[in-house]
């Protein structure tokens, strides 16, 4: 998972820990990406909750697309 690169290319490389638990979130069946999301919002300073959000899908979206997600609801 190339989380440094991804986190440069968004602007700041403090948020790799950011982009890995959405990675995380897609690859396992550990939290729902709501309840994630919504503990990271609770922890990130006032000013930055979009640019973190931003940094979780796009780890969420690497993951889905690398091995998807293990608690997709079946169909």
């Amino acid at each position: 998972m190339p989380a440094t690169r991804m986190a440069r290319e968004l602007g700041r490389v403090v948020v790799a820990n950011i982009i890995m638990l959405g990675y995380l979130c897609a690859v396992s069946d550990l939290i729902s990406p709501d309840a994630l999301k919504k503990s990271v919002l609770s922890t990130v300073p006032r000013g930055t909750e979009e640019f973190n959000v931003r940094a979780f899908e796009l780890g969420y979206s690497y993951g889905q697309e690398e091995g998807g997600r293990a608690n997709e609801p079946s169909t």
